[in-house]
């Protein structure tokens, strides 16, 4: 009787074992699993942040591409002025009024050349 008693206290003594590392395991799991939420949460923050800045990149890119059609206008325009003070120069000069004639036609043809440049 008295090994049967031993015997089952042994037994009682190594499930208890058992259940004490059960338990530090699933507390390890339940670590891990607090540890993984963290990390998840992280990327979704990092997701959001490289949603807004490719927002912004893109608003960035939207506003350049207006700037350089600004910009394009705004060489055509010139290049139309440098035209039409070319022609005014010619006439000039056709008058009689040479050399102011042929300043004003250089400075049309100048601004012609800056406004195809712009474009």
């Amino acid at each position: 009787m008295r090994s049967t008693r031993l015997g089952l206290a042994w037994l009682g003594l190594g499930l208890a074992w058992l259940g004490l590392g059960l338990a530090w395991l699933g507390l390890g799991l339940a670590w891990l699993g607090l540890g993984l939420a963290w990390l998840g949460l992280g990327l979704a923050w990092l997701g959001l942040g490289l949603a807004w800045l490719g927002l912004g990149l893109a608003w960035l890119g939207l506003g350049l591409a207006w700037l350089g059609l600004g910009l394009a206008w705004l060489g055509l325009g010139l290049a139309w002025l440098g035209l039409g003070l070319a022609w005014l120069g010619l006439g000039l000069a056709w008058l009689g009024l040479a050399w102011l004639g042929l300043g004003l036609a250089w400075l049309g043809l100048g601004l012609a050349w800056l406004g195809l440049g712009l474009t």
